[in-house]
Order: C-alpha cells, then structure tokens, then sequence
C-alpha cells in the first residue's frame, strides 16, 4: 500500500503521506480504520462539498435596507437602492412625491412592464 516514495496507492489518486493531510489518513489507517472506510469518508466530504458550493452559488444576497441621510450639500441621499446613493435636493423629491406623478408613475411601469428590465434581469452590470 505504501510506497518507497512515500505515497499511498489509491484508486484512482495518490495521496502524499508527506503533508499535513496525507500524514493524519497514513495514522488512521495504520491504526484500526480500514482504508476502505476513511476513503468512503473522503468521498462523502467530498460530496458534501460540492453540493455547499451549489448552495452557495445559487443562494441570492438579500436586499440591502434602504436608509434615508441628509447630504454635504443638504439635499436628500437614499442608500441601499445601486452602488451609489439616489440624492436629490428636497423639492425634487417633493415633485417626485406627488401623488399625480406617483400615480402616472405606477401607471407606466404597469403599462411597460414588459419592456422594463428588472434588478436582478439585467447581467454584466454593476451594483
């Protein structure tokens, strides 16, 4: 099983028994644990691992809360929407805010829908 060179023979890989790994699988298996049980064990983590990595690529950051904060230069900055804050002075957002524009504004995104990219539709941008 164990080679002149220092390796352990295994199918279909050679583990070095020289590092830090190999040296705790030669202990194991020149005790009492069969060679057959710490490479079942091997291959389990190895399972394991791979689907973590699955589950960590798909899994999606939940949204940043938004936060309100006054400017330098005294206008209206809200955090957590894209990389840089949305600022504005006051009666922008006052403009912005009316209920007619808030109305006609609601009103087009449902007529548009369709050809409005969403967040997390648009590839190859930056936050």
């Amino acid at each position: 099983m164990t080679q002149p060179n220092g390796t352990l023979q295994t199918t279909p890989s050679t583990v070095n028994l020289n590092d830090a790994a190999g040296s705790a699988l030669a202990a194991q298996v020149n005790g009492n644990t069969e060679l057959a049980a710490v490479l079942a064990r091997l291959a389990k983590l190895e399972e394991q691992n791979a689907a973590l990595k699955a589950q960590v690529a798909q899994a999606k950051p939940a949204p940043k809360a938004l936060s309100i904060a006054v400017s330098e230069k005294k206008a209206v900055m809200v955090r957590g929407l894209q990389r840089w804050p949305v600022t504005l002075y006051k009666s922008q957002w006052e403009r912005l805010l009316e209920p007619e524009f808030v109305a006609k504004l609601k009103q087009f995104l449902k007529d548009n829908d369709s050809l409005l990219a969403k967040k997390d539709d648009v590839s190859g941008t930056e936050e």
